[in-house]
């Protein structure tokens, strides 16, 4: 994955700079909420902040490549309350 997937072309230098430092964490957030979904079953993003000790900002960047990539996806039809009392979609590791 390269910095201008993290940061749009438009948004600020700070942005980029941001982007180019979070490269090297990327794997390691995904890895680790995969590894809550298959150890934990499925989760919303804010439940995956408790068995993770990721912030929802983070799952929700790494949710939709986990998607792309395979490893994780949305149970259709399923959702839960979230922690602001919104329906949030359940997801659930990919066999």
């Amino acid at each position: 994955m390269s910095e201008h997937m993290l940061a749009r072309r438009g948004d600020p230098e700070t942005s980029h700079i941001a982007a180019q430092m979070a490269l090297p964490l990327i794997g390691t957030h995904a890895e680790r909420i995969e590894l809550a979904l298959k150890r934990h079953g499925p989760q919303t993003a804010d439940e995956l902040t408790m068995t993770t000790g990721l912030n929802t900002w983070q799952i929700a960047r790494r949710l939709p490549e986990l998607e792309r990539d395979g490893k994780a996806h949305p149970i259709a039809g399923v959702a839960r309350l979230s922690m602001a009392g919104r329906p949030e979609r359940v997801w659930s590791a990919s066999p």
